[in-house]
């Protein structure tokens, strides 16, 4: 008598294995047919922010020069470190190597140099400009502040990120 219910016990367990997780699924199934259900903000987000990069990086360096300067309508405002391409050391020491050209060719005041560092303490924050229509296109750039050791004099440098200095 006991093998008889341990054995119809197993059968019925094996049945059950064997049909209920594919009934189950179907049942499922049908229960959602014709939900809608909404997408996380957190997902569209990095969808978008994917999307509008690879836009962004189809823009020519005049377009982004534009974004940045308004002369395309955009909206400005501080970027995250991690939307950044170039750490903050490395901005600044792309900074620096166009503005020792710049200093040799007569166009910049002061020698940022390496040799100098000392003398000028930096400071920069990363930006960014959107174009305000479609908040699609946007413009990373670098303000880099330098300032000399005796706070008497510095200089304000925005680079975009592929080290083309605009203003200083």
């Amino acid at each position: 008598m006991k093998k008889i219910i341990l054995v119809s016990g197993v059968l019925l367990f094996l049945v059950c294995a064997f049909f209920l997780p594919g009934d189950l699924l179907l049942w499922q199934s049908r229960a959602e047919l014709g939900e809608v259900s909404t997408v996380s903000k957190e997902s569209y987000q990095s969808e978008a922010y994917a999307l509008a990069r690879e836009a962004s990086a189809r823009l020519s360096r005049e377009e982004k020069l534009s974004l940045v300067r308004g002369e395309w309508e955009s909206e400005i405002s501080e970027a995250e470190e991690f939307e950044m391409q170039l750490q903050g050391y490395e901005a600044v020491r792309m900074a620096r190597e166009q503005m020792q050209k710049m200093y040799e060719e007569g166009e910049f005041p002061a020698d940022l140099s390496e040799l100098y560092q000392n003398w000028y303490g930096w400071q920069v924050t990363p930006y960014k400009a959107v174009d305000a229509t479609f908040h699609t296109y946007t413009a990373y750039y670098w303000e880099i502040v330098f300032e000399r050791f005796d706070r008497k004099k510095s200089y304000t440098v925005r680079m975009l990120e592929d080290g083309t200095i605009f203003t200083y």
